[in-house]
């Protein structure tokens, strides 16, 4: 049975056992997750979604040359994680870095990772570089939201990380 991650992350629900359509998370950092999605999409006998991650360095404020980085930051940190969802087939969170840890050891973590490179987080910050509450309890959602996702595609995570 599919349990919901959040009713925070209506992105998370589409896949739900009561949909009747394919869906797909993914990301222009990783093309081979992309590129496999899309077809998939294509190719299922009914409705399918694809909710693509591409950073705005203009909103998100931060160098047109660091966009690929950044969206590739936003999945090792699991902001953005890659999942697909086929009724017929269930849940795969196959397309992420290191799937079976809670973040990926390279570029991992939420706050010093992905938020730091963004002005849009600037505000979340104090004057001594600390994080808010806001964004602390956003990572930890996050963090949630992966291990309900690794459950939900039967993923046994390596313990300790």
């Amino acid at each position: 049975m599919w349990i919901s991650p959040t009713s925070a992350d209506p992105v998370c629900e589409v896949g739900g056992t009561s949909n009747p359509g394919g869906a797909a998370r993914v990301n222009l950092a990783y093309p081979n997750h992309l590129v496999q999605s899309y077809k998939a999409a294509f190719e299922y006998p009914g409705p399918a979604l694809l909710f693509c991650y591409v950073p705005c360095m203009t909103a998100h404020k931060f160098p047109a040359s660091g966009v690929f980085d950044q969206a590739r930051r936003a999945t090792t940190s699991r902001y953005w994680p890659l999942w697909s969802h086929d009724p017929r087939t269930g849940w795969s969170i196959d397309g992420n870095p290191e799937s079976k840890r809670l973040v990926a050891r390279r570029e991992g973590d939420f706050i010093d990772d992905f938020c730091r490179h963004e002005g849009r987080f600037r505000s979340q910050f104090d004057a001594d570089g600390q994080p808010s509450r806001l964004l602390l309890a956003q990572r930890d959602d996050n963090l949630r939201i992966w291990e309900l996702l690794q459950q939900n595609a039967a993923v046994s995570p390596k313990s300790g990380v």
